[in-house]
This record gives structure tokens, C-alpha cells and sequence, in this order.
């Protein structure tokens, strides 16, 4: 065994070959291909190392036997502790942070498109050896690596990894599926200091597929990147017939996600009723003189982020309910407008299950938005009129509400969506106070008070809630980056500004071991008034109302005001109100939700503008090289589309980030909409090879 000695950090392993990633069910990593990328794929799978052996590969299996090279023993010191590291050519190390770090071989299997495969390992024989401690695997935070250890894993005495592989779900790479696998050549047994080197480990594979049809009818001829292919798939030359991409037989008319007519994008921020009135269409440019109302539609994505598992169905475009005030006379006159409801990029959704709302919020942007079509030739869609004027039903006079505070200012690691409003990173006792107005609340301010912490370092701690200077609740906990919350009910919340403290005590905390803990955000659930005196009121039914019919009570609310029922957002319902907007309706298994709303509270969008046309989902296209820019560098790319397309023979086309944001995620800013582009293309554009190379031009934060 190779015996070396490195100082105070862990060596750093720089590779070269391409960065080649597959499509899995649980994520989807694509095959981009960057030229100043620091190549690595092909040197995690590779089929032409010499550790590697096929003993036999047809239609129906695979039999290879892994032969690790020799192990190098490392010495590493860290936080002035000694610590051994076990490293073979050809793995990686594994790292989950605090544990020990341990090789790990990658192995891809190409597969037939529907193999049910089964794995076995015919023969590992090991030889053992002790006296090791091995190095933990680092954590990362904004102040760097730090290697503290797992407590719990460094004191088992059980010989980890307990298999000798893992096998992953069976993904999709350029057209082929592969199914991973992970060989463990290195066992260790923390608290006893044992270890187990496997000589060699022979595994048989067998795909169990019901037909074997080469080649598919999806084959396409010669790939960019048949060469990358072989280099990191064990059995690539059986496989290689395998290989399909979308249909065989492509429609040759444009697949766009959008109908007929024009289109224009509608940007909003907050939740409420939006009116779009005669001049603002006349300063986007549109022609009003002619126009037929009635052929006004608005359609919406859902508002949600991307699922990241690549099988979750994606959100489709959905028109939504509107009222096109004025449209019965065939014009769209001075005095017109459409109104439509808007909802935020935050909020809550109702648990059916356990009859309980969650907090929903988009990480990436708060611009929702909205499309607006004029001049198709199907009628829209638009509001129905429900009659709320009938006597009886149980009276309510108050609401729920729900407030979620929270702040995003810290990013622990500098990169990701996860973020905190508060460190707490002291010595000594520490307090903070924040002020949230709630404006008037009802029964003597009860209220449901959630707090979320969690801890930095992995010592002890103790965190106390006050609200209004009145004891809330604690919570006392151990173990670093753990998340707890605290959840308490009792009568504290007063009308206007109300004060949140939060006290780390640190009664028992020391230098050696310091209680560190982020505050995160909080939530408030409580009654209040359904008093209307500012022109606009959002209400909903009581979680617990008795049936059949609930009367809602509004006071102060203005003679021209109007409601809705916006329990579901594509099918808005205006209300007939009684006088003084008093209404009765029917209780419902989800609560209904209202608004009430003058003509004067209504919302402008942010913006509006005609949609630029664009025809990324064509089954047609074909590229070998796709250039994915902001649009704020489109010059530039064309620039470069230019050069590749004289030098290199290649078909390049740019793909601007706004029509990728328009036509896969419904013009939401998702990064997951780059990934499904990406991934749209390579499994559907028929003109030629697929894609084998990707650019992403733009800027980073």
C-alpha cells in the first residue's frame, strides 16, 4: 500500500475528459458539453480502464469483474488531528459530510429499452487490516470546509458500506438507457479501526427484457458522440443498437405551446383583482378600433417552480375565468376593461388530508405571469354570477388569517435557494426583536405562532420565544445544521405593531462549545375583523363552519364594491351581494375564499407586452451545437454561431433564455425550464443527429 503525507487539508483531485452527465428519474442532469469545462465524465465512467474486465456481454446480460489498482494510503492532518486516506485511481470518495470518506468505482450498463434488470455479486473476496481512522468527509459553509466528525457514524462498529454495490434507477444518456452502478472496494469499521479491501469484485447482470428489437426504430445513424459513449459504458458495443431518439416518424408542423392569435405577456406581483383598460392596450401598441372583445382570453402556467424529478408531470396553460366589462356591444370602448384575478408567487395551499394550510414560495423570482390572446377565433372564457342573496346560514363576522415573516439575507454556503433571516452567533446572552403590524385582529388575539431555527454548530442549544414581552415557548435541541421548529397557541397577539423576541440564553454554552443557531422565519395564524373601510378585503370560511350555509358579514364596505369567490383561480365567481356586501353561501370541504374589491383598489400589471414568437418545441429543428443565452448577450452568441458554423461545420442555433422561459415553464424565470429544453431537444429534434453540445452564456450572482 502507497504510504504519502499531505499538511493541513485534503489533496484535491483535478481530472480531465468531458462533463457527461445522464438523465435519471430523480434529477435530470443533461449531456452539455462546455469548451472550457474541466472534463470529468469520462474518467467517473470509464469503460477502458484496466481495474475493468467483461467476461461476457450479450442481449440478455453482462458479466465484468472490477480489480481495484493498488490502494494509496495518505496521511492528512486536520484541525491538528491525524487521519488516513484511502484513495484508488479510477474512484471517487464519497461525501457525505462528517462521515468517512471511502472509494467509490462508477460503472454504467447500457441497457434495452425494457429491462427489468437484476444485479449479483458472484465472488468478493477481501483481505482485512486495522489501526485506521479515516478522514470525514468536509462540510461546507460560507466560512469554508470544516471536517467535524459525525459522532454517531464515527462509533459504530459495523463495516460500512454494508453492500458491496449499489445499483441506481435506470436513466437516459444520448438516447440509450443506463442503468449505474457503485462499486465499494473499501469497507471500514470506525470505532474498532478495522478495514476490508476487496481483491476483486465480479458482478452479473441481467437485463430480463421481454424483446430485444435491433436496431430500434427510433435509430438516428451516427452520433457526435458515439466515442464518449463507448468510453463510459462497460458493454457500449452491444448497446450501441439500443439506441432511440423520440419519434421515429416526427410531425412536420410546428409544435407551438401556444394557440392562435396574438399573444401578449400580462406581469404581476401580488395577489388581487387587475384591470387592463382601452389606453393601456393602446400604449402596448395594440390596434383596440375593430378589436371584437369577445375573443379576449387569459391563460396562466399555474405559477409554480418546475418539478426537478424529470417523470413529475409538467404544469400545462390553462385559461383562466375573466369579465370583459363593455363586450356585449361587439366593442371595446373607452369605458372598457378586462378584469381578472392575479395571484402572487407565494402563498398557501390547502391540505385536504390534514385540513391545515402550507406555505408555498417561488425562490427564483416574484414576477407571475399572464398571457393575454386577442383575436382568436374562440370566445373566451369568463366569470360565472353565483346569487349570495338569500336569507339564513350562520353568521361570521371575522376571518382567518395566516402571515408568514421571513427574510432572505444569509446563504450559509453562498450558492442554492437555502437561506436565513437571523445568525445568532454570540457568546454570550442574545436577544433580537422584530415589529410586524397585523393591523386589527379579533378574539382576543389568539393565535398559532411557528418559529423555525436551526442550529450551525453541533453543540447544545436553547432558544426562547417572548411576543409582546409574554413568554411564548422554548426549545432546547443538539447536533449541527438540525432544523426544529416551535409551535405554540395562547392569546398575545394586540391590534397594530406587534413585537417578536427571540433570547438564546447561552446559560451553559462555553467557547469550546458554542451555541450557534439561525432564525429562519415565522408564522401567525389568527382571527381579524372582515372590515372593508379600505376599499378591499380578502375573507374565507371557517375551517370548522357548520353546514349547509355560512351568512358573511362584512362592515364598512363601500357601495360600489364587488366580490368574488376566488377559491379557484382559473374559475373566478362573482358574488350577488346584499346591501352593505352581506352575502350567504354554501360550506364547502375546501373554504371558500373571497375578495371584495371597489373599482378604485384595482391592480395594474406591472407590465404588458407583445410576446416575441419563437419555435423551440419544433420536432423539426436539429442542431449539433445549442448556445443557451440571456438575452442580454444574443449578440455575442450569434457571433459565435458564426464562428462554429464556418471553423467547426457545425449547425448551431441560439436559444434565447426568455423564450426558453416562455415556452417551458409559461414564461416563469425557472432554471429546471433550461434543463427540460435541453432535455426536449435531445430526446425530439429529428433533423439529423441530436445535439451534442450545449453553451450556457450569461452572467452569475
Amino acid at each position: 500500500m502507497l504510504k504519502r503525507q499531505f499538511p493541513d487539508s485534503l489533496p484535491k483531485n483535478i481530472g480531465s475528459g468531458y462533463l457527461f452527465v445522464f438523465l435519471s428519474r430523480s434529477s435530470v442532469t443533461l449531456a452539455i458539453f462546455l469548451c472550457f469545462v474541466a472534463p470529468f465524465f469520462s474518467s467517473l465512467y470509464a469503460s477502458t480502464q484496466v481495474d475493468l474486465h467483461v467476461l461476457r456481454s450479450d442481449i440478455t446480460g453482462v458479466t465484468f469483474e472490477y480489480v481495484p489498482p493498488p490502494v494509496r494510503h495518505d496521511t492528512v492532518s486536520l484541525s491538528g488531528e491525524p487521519f488516513d486516506l484511502l484513495s484508488i485511481d479510477q474512484c471517487t470518495l464519497t461525501s457525505e459530510p462528517g462521515h468517512p470518506q471511502l472509494p467509490k468505482r462508477y460503472v454504467l450498463i447500457g441497457l434495452p429499452p425494457d429491462a427489468r434488470p437484476s444485479v449479483t455479486v458472484l465472488e468478493a473476496p477481501f483481505r482485512s487490516a486495522r489501526g485506521y481512522r479515516l478522514a470525514p468527509a468536509p462540510r461546507m459553509d460560507k466560512d469554508g470546509l470544516s471536517y467535524a466528525l459525525d459522532q454517531e457514524a464515527y462509533s459504530s462498529n459495523t463495516m460500512r458500506p454494508v453492500n458491496r454495490l449499489t445499483v441506481d434507477t435506470p436513466g437516459m444518456m444520448r438516447g440509450h438507457s443506463v442503468l449505474p452502478i457503485a462499486l465499494s472496494p473499501v469497507a471500514y469499521s470506525p470505532a474498532d479501526g478495522r478495514v476490508r479491501l476487496y481483491e476483486r469484485i465480479r458482478v452479473d447482470i441481467r437485463f430480463n427484457a421481454s424483446e430485444i428489437t435491433t436496431p430500434l426504430s427510433g435509430w438516428r445513424g451516427p452520433d457526435r458522440l458515439n466515442s464518449v459513449f463507448e468510453q463510459s459504458v462497460l458493454n457500449a458495443r452491444t448497446a450501441a443498437a439500443w439506441q432511440r431518439f423520440g419519434t421515429a416518424n416526427p410531425p412536420a408542423t410546428r409544435i407551438s405551446p401556444f394557440g392562435p392569435g396574438t399573444w401578449y405577456k400580462v406581469n404581476i406581483t401580488e395577489d388581487g383583482m387587475y384591470r387592463i383598460n382601452r389606453q393601456l392596450l393602446q400604449d402596448t401598441g395594440i390596434n383596440v378600433d375593430g378589436l371584437d372583445p369577445h375573443t379576449m382570453r387569459m391563460f396562466h402556467g399555474g405559477g409554480r417552480v418546475l418539478p426537478q424529478d424529470v417523470d413529475s408531470p409538467r404544469p400545462s396553460l390553462k385559461e383562466i375565468a375573466i369579465q370583459v366589462e363593455g363586450e356585449a356591444d361587439g366593442r371595446f370602448d373607452e369605458n372598457d376593461h378586462i378584469l381578472f384575478y392575479g395571484t402572487a408567487l407565494h402563498g398557501w395551499d390547502f391540505l385536504q388530508t390534514l385540513r391545515t394550510y402550507l406555505f408555498f414560495n417561488n425562490p427564483y423570482t416574484d414576477t407571475n405571469v399572464y398571457w393575454l390572446s386577442i383575436g382568436g377565433t374562440i370566445p373566451g372564457k369568463r366569470m360565472g354570477i353565483r346569487d349570495g342573496r338569500i336569507a339564513g346560514g350562520v353568521t361570521q363576522i371575522d376571518t382567518p388569517v395566516r402571515r408568514r415573516e421571513e427574510r432572505e439575507i444569509l446563504n450559509p454556503i453562498n450558492s442554492g435557494t437555502t437561506w436565513f433571516w437571523q445568525l445568532f452567533d454570540g457568546a454570550f446572552r442574545e436577544e433580537v426583536t422584530f415589529a410586524v403590524d397585523l393591523g386589527n385582529v379579533a378574539r382576543s388575539g389568539h393565535v398559532t405562532a411557528r418559529f423555525r431555527f436551526q442550529s450551525k454548530t453541533r453543540f447544545a442549544h436553547h432558544v426562547q420565544v417572548f411576543i409582546n414581552n409574554t413568554f411564548v415557548g422554548e426549545r432546547i435541541w443538539s447536533g449541527e445544521s438540525v432544523s426544529v421548529e416551535l409551535s405554540e397557541t395562547g392569546n398575545w397577539l394586540q391590534d397594530g405593531v406587534n413585537e417578536i423576541r427571540i433570547v438564546l440564553p447561552r446559560n451553559n454554552s462555553t467557547a469550546n462549545q458554542p451555541d450557534h443557531v439561525y432564525f429562519d422565519w415565522f408564522e401567525f395564524a389568527y382571527r381579524a375583523p372582515m372590515d372593508a373601510s379600505e376599499g378591499t378585503l380578502t375573507f374565507e370560511q371557517d375551517l370548522q363552519a357548520a353546514g349547509p350555509f355560512v351568512r358573511y358579514q362584512v362592515s364598512s364596505a363601500p357601495a360600489d364594491a364587488e366580490t368574488f369567490d376566488i377559491t379557484d383561480p382559473f374559475q373566478v365567481t362573482q358574488m350577488t351581494t346584499e346591501l352593505g356586501s352581506g352575502f350567504r353561501d354554501s360550506v364547502r370541504t375546501i373554504p371558500t375564499q373571497y375578495i371584495l374589491v371597489t373599482p378604485e383598489q384595482g391592480k395594474q400589471p406591472v407590465s404588458l407586452f407583445q410576446d416575441a414568437d419563437s419555435d423551440l418545441r419544433n420536432v423539426n429543428n436539429g442542431a449539433d451545437y445549442i448556445i443557451v443565452a440571456h438575452d442580454s448577450f444574443i449578440d455575442a452568441a450569434e457571433k459565435l454561431r458564426a464562428h462554429r458554423t464556418a471553423y467547426s461545420g457545425m449547425r448551431v442555433t441560439v436559444a434565447k433564455t426568455s423564450d426558453i422561459y416562455d415556452e417551458f415553464s409559461w414564461g416563469l424565470f425557472d432554471p429546471t425550464a433550461i434543463r427540460d429544453f435541453l432535455r426536449y431537444a435531445g430526446l425530439n429534434w429529428s433533423s439529423g443527429s441530436p445535439p451534442a453540445f450545449a453553451l450556457l452564456l450569461g452572467d452569475g450572482n
